[in-house]
């Protein structure tokens, strides 16, 4: 009897204490609230301004292949390689015996076609007046008149035809065109040059001014609209040439060329003025420091 009671009250001892230990822990303070920080920004209208950095290629404002416009053997390279030079200045010479011989060749005949020439008009001047007199028959003075005519011809051909000698001859002294910066020369003393030569003899290129060829596709530039929110703003507002960055720039003495530098502008080929090579960093365009001298 004493067992089944104690049976019976321990569940309800149990039960008892985990109700009193439910009530203790609902008792504990409450931790107090963490306040939150809200950061504000204050909005207001500005311009904003569309800008890409597109990849460009600087290319010589002019250039040009020097040919021989003459046949021959080189005989002199008359500039250094890498220089400036200037228009008209004397870069090759071709052997021009040759072409001396063609030149006195072309004189004789015009000395022989003036003769001829001569001839021919006194000899209808003495006819003239025997045609008029009947002495002669007619077709003979004719014949006197046509003969002075193509004498007159030859002789025309013949100072034609030395004057074209004169020019070949100017033409063994190959002169610059234009003023720029001479590369390397592609042939050297003794070798024979000829007027259909494709390959030029060497190469000039003016850099005092470039063109910066700057290519954007379309799509990119549809963007670039979207962008601005003006859909109807014409195409030059947002193309905008920029100052030229040295950077990745390098000058060539033997052949002178610029890399593709990193520029922020885009257009579409505009004339950019530029500055020589430096003699001490060998960047163009100069440092803006001038320290350097120019060459």
């Amino acid at each position: 009897m004493t067992a089944r009671l104690l049976f019976r009250t321990l569940p309800l001892a149990l039960a008892g204490a985990g109700v009193l230990g439910a009530c203790s822990a609902d008792t504990s303070p409450v931790p107090p609230t963490q306040e939150v920080e809200v950061l504000t920004l204050r909005v207001s209208p500005q311009a904003v301004v569309a800008s890409d950095e597109l990849p460009g290629r600087v290319a010589a404002f002019r250039t040009a292949e020097i040919r021989p416009q003459v046949g021959g053997i080189l005989q002199r390279r008359r500039f250094e390689q890498g220089a400036m030079v200037r228009a008209g200045q004397v870069l090759f010479e071709i052997s021009p015996a040759p072409l001396r011989a063609d030149a006195d060749m072309a004189r004789a005949t015009l000395q022989k076609a003036a003769a001829a020439y001569d001839r021919a008009r006194t000899q209808a001047e003495r006819l003239k007046p025997l045609v008029v007199a009947d002495a002669i028959s007619r077709q003979s003075y004719d014949g006197a008149v046509a003969a002075r005519d193509q004498a007159a011809a030859e002789l025309a051909e013949a100072r034609a035809t030395l004057r074209r000698r004169r020019i070949d001859l100017g033409f063994a002294r190959v002169t610059a065109p234009i003023a720029g910066r001479i590369g390397a020369a592609n042939l050297t003393e003794g070798a024979l040059v000829t007027a259909a030569d494709t390959t030029p003899l060497a190469t000039i290129q003016q850099i005092d001014r470039v063109y910066v060829d700057v290519r954007q596709p379309a799509e990119r530039y549809a963007q670039l609209r979207a962008a601005g929110g003006s859909a109807g703003r014409s195409r030059s507002s947002w193309h905008r040439v920029r100052r030229i960055r040295s950077r990745g720039a390098s000058c060539f003495r033997a052949s002178p060329s610029i890399r593709r530098p990193a520029t922020r502008w885009s257009g579409s080929r505009s004339p950019i003025a530029a500055s020589a090579c430096c003699r001490a960093c060998s960047s163009a365009p100069a440092c803006r420091a001038r320290r350097c001298r120019p060459r």
